[in-house]
C-alpha cells in the first residue's frame, strides 16, 4: 500500500519469477515498511529467501504501547480507527475457515476475493499507522520511547523463533493425547446437546447456535 486508498496485491504465477523479483525489490529497497504483527511475516519471508531492510512501524506494537489492556488484532484497531466495514470473514473456505481446499482455491472468483482481502489488509494497516502516528505525537512522552524499545526487540524475538527450543517429544505426545481425549469428550457432549456436529472455531456456526 502506498496510501489508504492505493494498494497492490502481488500474485504468484506458476512458471514465473517476476513476483519474487517484485517482492524482493520492495523489501530490500530501504523504503519505510509498515506491518501488523510483522515478526510472523518476517519469519515466512526469510524462510523463502527474502530480507527486510527497513522495518519501520508495526501497528500491533503501537496498539500494545497505547492500549495494552485492549485487543491488538487488525480487525479490532480497524474497527476503532477507521470507517471500514468488517471484512475479516470475506474469505472463508469450504469449512468456514481460512484453511482453503484446492477445490475452493481453484475457483477464480475465490482467488480474487483473497487478493481483494489482502489489499484491504494493506490499506487498513496504512490507515491505522496514520492514526497511530498522530496519537503518538499528541500522547504521553513515554509512548515513543516504549515503542522504540519494543521495535528494537523484534529482531531478537525473530531470531529466537528461528532457533527454536528443545522439546520432549514423548511428553508432548502424551499431553496431546490426553488433551485430545478431553476435547473429544466435550465435543461429543456439545454435539449431543445441540443435535448436530458443531465447529466451535466457526464464528458463523456459533452465531447461529447462540443467537438464532
Amino acid at each position: 500500500a502506498i496510501s489508504p486508498l492505493e494498494t497492490i496485491c502481488i500474485v504468484q504465477h506458476e512458471h514465473s519469477y517476476e513476483w519474487q523479483w517484485a517482492i524482493d525489490k520492495i523489501l530490500s529497497s530501504g523504503i519505510k515498511l509498515i506491518w501488523h504483527n510483522g515478526p510472523y511475516d518476517q519469519l515466512v519471508l526469510e524462510a523463502n529467501g527474502f530480507k527486510i531492510k527497513n522495518y519501520f512501524w508495526d501497528t500491533m506494537v503501537a496498539q500494545h504501547v497505547m492500549q495494552p489492556e485492549m485487543p491488538k488484532t487488525l480487525a479490532y484497531i480497524t474497527s476503532v480507527n477507521t470507517r471500514e466495514p468488517y471484512y475479516k470473514d470475506e474469505v472463508k473456505g469450504d469449512e468456514d475457515t481460512k484453511s482453503w481446499t484446492n477445490k475452493w482455491w481453484s475457483v477464480p472468483e475465490n482467488r480474487k476475493k483473497v487478493y481483494m482481502y489482502n489489499c484491504k489488509d494493506d490499506a487498513r494497516t496504512f490507515e491505522n499507522y496514520l492514526v497511530q502516528e498522530k496519537e503518538f505525537k499528541n500522547g504521553p512522552r513515554g509512548w515513543t520511547s516504549t515503542f522504540d524499545f519494543e521495535m528494537s526487540e523484534i529482531p531478537v524475538g525473530v531470531r529466537i523463533s528461528q532457533a527454536g527450543m528443545l522439546r520432549d517429544e514423548k511428553k508432548h505426545r502424551e499431553l496431546k493425547a490426553a488433551l485430545l481425549y478431553i476435547w473429544a469428550d466435550f465435543q461429543s457432549a456439545l454435539n449431543n446437546l445441540v443435535g448436530r456436529k458443531t465447529n466451535t472455531n466457526s464464528s458463523k456456526q456459533m452465531c447461529i447456535l447462540l443467537f438464532c
